[in-house]
């Protein structure tokens, strides 16, 4: 391992990395749960495929910023760690593609954004460095694609699963920015900008979360 790579290892913030250490860690045990409550093999099989991208996604997240990486790891964990993000928000589609929505509303959109997901993973695998402005663009534009199908999601969900499901959507939208701007950063060596950027999506996926459960059991 280089020098410059123990230099920003001894450099993390001490929280780094452990809320989605820790939401990982409990989503698990609560998602077998949660599977075994749902009603049917539809509901079933979307709480799956939603429980697996939030765990792939947190997981790479923590695994990344957890682990003592050597240069080119390090660089292949945060290209998995940005690609599972598309994979976080496909899948937190397919409970309100495959459940919540008509055929008709629910399949072309999951198939939609998928298709968007699809080309971010493989932006963010293959070309990090190439289209940057469009894979961080790419973020809002496939989370909030839901937008499209608003007035199907007012007739078939409720009052308290679309209120979840927008607050989810606030918390993601208002924390991006802090990543980017990487601002503020009240404690450089505890709880730095990244930590409030973690803990938007922490809270963002918790309301999430508990929107897929009302929708699926």
């Amino acid at each position: 391992m280089t020098s410059s790579s123990m230099l920003r290892l001894a450099d993390r913030p001490v929280m780094r990395g452990r809320l989605h250490l820790a939401a990982v860690l409990a989503v698990i045990p609560v998602g077998v749960i949660v599977i075994v409550a749902s009603s049917g093999a539809r509901a079933v099989t979307a709480v799956a495929i939603y429980l697996g991208s939030l765990v792939v996604s947190f997981g790479a997240s923590a695994a990344y910023h957890r682990g003592d990486w050597s240069e080119g790891a390090r660089n292949w964990m945060q290209r998995l760690d940005h690609a599972a993000i598309h994979l976080l928000i496909a899948g937190t589609y397919v409970p309100l593609g495959l459940v919540a929505l008509p055929t008709g509303w629910g399949v072309p959109l999951v198939a939609a954004v998928g298709c968007g997901a699809v080309f971010g993973v493989i932006r963010a695998l293959v070309a990090p460095h190439r289209m940057r402005r469009i894979g961080y663009a790419l973020y809002p534009i496939l989370g909030w694609a839901a937008v499209a199908v608003a007035p199907a999601l007012w007739r078939h969900l409720t009052t308290a699963e679309v209120v979840l499901i927008v607050v989810g959507g606030v918390l993601y939208t208002a924390g991006f920015p802090i990543l980017v701007r990487q601002s503020p950063d009240p404690w450089p060596r505890v709880f730095g900008y990244h930590e409030i950027w973690h803990t938007f999506t922490v809270l963002a996926a918790s309301a999430h979360f508990v929107a897929v459960v009302l929708i699926t059991t």
